[in-house]
């Protein structure tokens, strides 16, 4: 199976255009007459009417904006009058004319046309390109979005007049900076808007401040801040696009994108310019917005002397739950199920009654539909999730969130912050304080592969998964045509890292659309290049390639081979412990390498490049999900079966007092999940299993459980422990390790997961209405002894003598003494000894012995417990 190698990837995204919004006049009876000054709206856009002014600037005293019919359409006759829209942020304008004499009046953004006719052609009003053709008008922003347009004239009739919103996410993702009119703020402070800590910090490492003001310079409606050898920072959130609207009334700009940091004279020096792994780009000039495409975690902006608006952020992809296909009222209780979007969720009872509602009345704090938890919980199950995100209201005391088994309750959602549950990390944020309760979202990185969450009077909504990455290739699509990159540069895609270095002269990689590599979409043309890329293990990497001239190389874990005249001549040889195959010819083909390998270069004088994958070395933390065995299959007393190299056997079951408790024990496999994991389980009747890895030490064993009645049984590095609930053994050790154990109770029993912390290399388990699933462990690292070496041997009183002595051990290791008077078999511990570790596998020995003793020999002994 390939597979892409994990890195941070950028996924760069375009920003949407959002839907035009029309005024068409449908919704006025016809003959209704605006009087001078008049506010109507018309689908959400506000309008104005006023008197229009002749050419000399002077209003005419009479006029009437009225609405007349054509057919089946309404039009607005414009008679010595003027009408305004307030669209707000625009892209762009058009509208459908008629003009019948007189003279007519176009303002935008306060920048005033006058004329018989409206002109010609294409013309610049107020930032904006108009352009005239036939009885249409059309206006495109140019240095900045279009707020307001007025139109007018003598004989003038309009209609249709649509607009494009500025594109932007949603408002409820965008800092308009209302809350800052007339303030100002000196850098150090913090500000609090829509759930986010504002902090104004220096210019260039300087002092300054910010302060909200009017005047629209930046191009967007009500209040902006202006930085003043200031900017502002902030973080906690994750966005795939942000844009901010600016304007720059002197020289000195600076950016920081997820840590790195980049100054300007002008933001047209940025455009195009990647930091901290997005792409800026800008529209218009000395002002206008910029964009950041990828993914940004923390930004900041600052300048000598610079506005900014309307800062808005396109959140990270996600798949998202919104509960909007069922309907209103509908009710869900214990053992119901639910779907959408591909994703199945069941309910579940957690305090009283416990059902669960649609509704739409937006107490989760997200638009549409969302879903009530009355006393009931929500879980899924899923193959591998990464990360989540949901939008709640809490109005009532009690929660709980249980990921991958393990359960956290609280009575305020809030107090989850900051809280690792089941191995994932979670942030309560944005929270705000609402009539009867709270609102805000919960969020959570880690892995994991079962989620629930309940309360008492608890409201969800937008409940975001991310799956962990795919299998994929790196296949370069997602790098913007005609990128070029040189020594040292770094291209990062689908969770892969390339580095680039020079061969044979100065390195240049550029992306292409020429399929000459035989690939599909985009590949890479190198010059005098090289990529270099690096795996934890891989077993099998392949390439296409077309080399179009020059020498070419392949270089596996350093393996330092000469470059040679084409791929061809590679095959059937072996590189760096590599076994290379080519298929093609001299010029274009593939390229396989076989074999356990950590880095691999590729580099060539003319060479292009696509579809590079690789299939990782067999995984450290293999799992035992019991899928491979036949459904519903029995294994009794000494019997065993093997699944994935592990090999396991049915033994009989003891309780505490060395009792046998059931003479015909059994291993069993079962389809009900009573091990709280997907799939098939291991169910134990009265049984014990023993496992043999196949290793002499195996470390990070972990399993998922399920204990209904009866004992459990634990047998740990040849010692052993008999208990009535498994959980109970929590934070205990057995055979010199520490057990983990979380519990959660279900229907009839409990689950959990058990971890073992530190190498073990005899385990086994078992009880009498016992589930297991998911068993997963890595490989121990071996233990090497070094030399022991006698550092000094010097009295200490008149009776004893300290031997200090050295070794060197890598791998996890328990060492003890052991010594004789000669080199024979039998060594005993020598007891008193002491170990100090004195660095990373490095350890003193020391030991008081008797003056008058007989010369002694001395070893260490190593071992995993």
């Amino acid at each position: 199976m390939k597979t892409r190698i994990l890195a941070w990837s950028l996924l760069l995204l375009s920003p949407l255009s959002a839907a035009p919004i029309c005024v068409d006049f449908q919704s006025f009876a016809n003959g209704t007459n605006f009087p001078n000054g008049a506010s109507i709206e018309e689908n959400t856009v506000p309008m104005t009417t006023t008197r229009v002014r002749d050419p000399s600037g002077t209003p005419i005293p009479y006029g009437s904006a009225q609405i007349t019919t054509s057919g089946t359409n309404r039009l607005l006759v414009l008679g010595g009058a003027a009408i305004c829209f307030d669209f707000g942020c625009a892209e762009s304008v058009t509208l459908d004319y008629d003009n019948n004499g007189g003279f007519v009046t176009l303002e935008i953004d306060g920048d005033r046309y006058e004329g018989s006719v409206f002109p010609g052609g294409s013309t610049t009003i107020g930032g904006a390109t108009v352009q005239v053709g036939g009885s249409s008008i059309s206006i495109t922003s140019l240095t900045s979005a279009v707020s307001t347009v007025c139109i007018g004239g003598q004989e003038l009739i309009i209609d249709n007049v649509c607009f494009e919103p500025c594109e932007a996410p949603g408002n409820e993702d965008c800092f308009e900076f209302e809350a800052f009119g007339g303030k100002s703020f000196e850098t150090g402070e913090v500000i609090e808007e829509d759930g986010f800590s504002i902090e104004v910090v220096g210019f260039d490492g300087g002092r300054g401040a910010i302060e909200g003001v009017s005047g629209n310079a930046a191009g967007h409606r009500g209040v902006e801040i202006e930085m003043v050898g200031a900017g502002i920072s902030f973080s906690g959130f994750c966005s795939s696009v942000l844009m901010v609207d600016f304007a720059q009334l002197s020289q000195g700009v600076e950016v920081t994108v997820n840590g790195e940091t980049v100054q300007a004279g002008s933001f047209d020096e940025l455009d195009g310019a990647t930091v901290g792994g997005v792409v800026i780009g800008l529209k218009g000039g000395a002002s206008g917005s910029l964009t950041f495409t990828g993914v940004v975690e923390s930004f900041a902006i600052g300048g000598r002397e610079l506005r900014i608006d309307h800062l808005c952020r396109q959140p990270c992809d996600f798949n998202c739950i919104d509960f909007e296909e069922p309907p209103v009222g509908t009710k869900y209780s214990g053992g119901d199920e639910f779907s959408e979007d591909g994703y199945s969720f069941g309910f579940d009872k957690f305090e009283g009654a416990g059902e669960a509602t649609i509704r739409d009345d937006g107490r989760a704090g997200a638009s549409g539909q969302d879903l009530q938890l009355d006393g009931a919980s929500i879980s899924g199950r899923f193959e591998c999730m990464e990360a989540f995100e949901l939008k709640f209201g809490q109005y009532a005391s009690g929660v709980i969130v249980e990921i991958n088994g393990e359960a956290a309750t609280t009575n305020s959602i809030e107090n989850l912050d900051g809280v690792t549950v089941g191995g994932v990390q979670l942030t309560v944020s944005r929270v705000d304080q609402v009539i009867g309760g709270i609102r805000g979202v919960l969020s959570g990185e880690g892995l994991f592969d079962q989620f629930r969450v309940g309360g008492v009077d608890l409201f969800i909504d937008h409940l975001c998964l991310t799956p962990c990455p795919d299998p994929d290739c790196v296949d370069f699509e997602m790098l913007p045509l005609e990128s070029l990159f040189g020594d040292g540069d770094l291209i990062t895609e689908e969770m892969t890292t390339l580095e680039v270095f020079d061969f044979q002269g100065t390195a240049k990689v550029g992306v292409t659309a020429g399929n000459a590599a035989g690939g599909t979409g985009n590949e890479v043309f190198l010059t005098s290049a090289g990529l270099r890329i690096r795996y934890v293990c891989a077993q099998e990497l392949s390439f296409r390639y077309h080399d179009a001239g020059g020498a070419v190389s392949l270089n596996v874990d350093g393996s330092g081979d000469p470059p040679r005249p084409d791929f061809a001549a590679y095959d059937g040889t072996t590189v760096g412990g590599a076994q290379v195959s080519v298929s093609g010819g001299p010029d274009t083909g593939i390229v396989t390498l076989s074999g356990v390998f950590q880095q691999v270069s590729i580099a060539g004088a003319k060479l292009h490049l696509d579809e590079i994958c690789f299939e990782p070395c067999v995984a450290l933390g293999e799992c035992l999900d019991f899928e491979e065995l036949p459904a519903a299959g029995v294994w009794l007393a000494l019997e065993d079966f093997t699944e994935d190299g592990v090999e396991v056997q049915t033994r009989f079951l003891f309780d505490g007092s060395g009792e046998l408790v059931d003479v015909n024990p059994a291993l069993k496999t079962g389809d009900d999940q009573r091990a709280g994991h997907v799939g098939q389980d291991l169910d134990f009747d009265n049984a014990l299993a023993e496992f043999d890895f196949g290793q002499e030490c195996v470390t990070n064993l972990s399993l998922h459980y399920g204990e209904y009645s009866g004992i459990v049984r634990v047998e740990l590095n040849f010692d052993s422990v008999v208990a009535a609930d498994l959980a109970d053994l929590d934070g205990t050790t057995l055979g010199g390790r520490t057990l983990y154990v979380t519990r959660v109770p279900v229907s009839g029993g409990v689950v959990g997961i058990l971890r073992v912390d530190g190498p073990v290399v005899n385990f086994a388990i078992g009880g009498e209405d016992f589930h297991i699933d998911r068993v997963c462990f890595e490989d121990c690292e071996p233990i090497v002894l070094g030399e022991l070496r006698i550092l000094s041997a010097e009295p200490v009183d008149a009776v004893n003598r300290r031997v200090v002595m050295q070794v060197e051990v890598s791998g996890p290791a328990v060492l003890e003494l052991r010594g004789n008077t000669d080199l024979a078999p039998t060594r005993p511990v020598i007891p008193g000894a002491s170990f100090t570790n004195l660095a990373p596998g490095v350890f003193e020995v020391e030991v008081l012995r008797p003056l008058g003793d007989p010369r002694w020999f001395f070893w260490v002994d190593a071992d995993y417990f």
